[in-house]
């Protein structure tokens, strides 16, 4: 532990927010505030193989999802 510091906001930008966002999503009670911007999502790419429901697919039809099995299964 870095100078006795119990609980910290966090911050960051591009893979940095990634960072401070896997930080908190491991250590809650370490992490009082987090501002990320620009970043990248933390996901369970497990699940990201497979179709969501139809409502939520719609509202997240980028590119990158046609990349992925989970792609072609939503258009079947």
């Amino acid at each position: 532990m870095l100078s006795g510091i119990q609980r910290a906001i966090l911050a960051g930008n591009d893979w940095g927010g990634v960072v401070y966002c896997v930080a908190s999503a491991l250590w809650p009670e370490r992490v009082s505030g987090l501002g990320a911007y620009a970043g990248y999502h933390v996901v369970d790419v497990e699940r990201l193989g497979h179709a969501f429901a139809p409502a939520s697919e719609h509202v997240q039809w980028y590119q990158h999802m046609f990349q992925l099995e989970r792609g072609r299964e939503c258009l079947v």
